[in-house]
């Protein structure tokens, strides 16, 4: 969760200044998101879900990582209003949300594939974190 949460500061840092504001963890919303590869059905729809398990055996883990932050884009302004324990619940449920600013997989690629995201950059985010262990 330290990629995410390094991708969340370099790409939406208010987001991140107001997660961390309130001690909002990536681990606490998005470890279920990559568990499960999206397929919980309970931030993305069915359809949505399947094109990101596609998309995941295409290109990897940097696709996982651009839809993280395409949702976390579509619900910054809502999230910035929120306190700690609303986020997080908002987070693990953030279906409907998400279905109306992304209605198509073409739209919710189109937003992931605006924030640059390699496997480079993931292996250094990796390094980064094992530094400072």
């Amino acid at each position: 969760m330290f990629q995410l949460e390094s991708l969340i500061r370099v790409s939406l840092p208010t987001l991140h200044e107001h997660f961390v504001a309130e001690n909002v963890d990536p681990m606490m919303y998005a470890s279920g998101w990559f568990m499960t590869l999206f397929t919980r059905n309970d931030v993305l729809s069915p359809t949505l879900s399947l094109e990101v398990l596609k998309q995941f055996f295409l290109f990897g883990w940097p696709i996982l990582f651009k839809i993280s932050l395409a949702i976390l884009f579509a619900l910054e302004r809502m999230l910035l209003s929120r306190d700690f324990e609303s986020m997080v619940k908002f987070l693990q449920n953030a279906r409907s949300k998400i279905s109306k600013e992304y209605p198509t997989p073409k739209e919710l690629f189109k937003k992931a594939n605006e924030f640059k995201v390699t496997s480079k950059q993931l292996l250094r985010f990796e390094e980064l974190y094992r530094q400072s262990k």
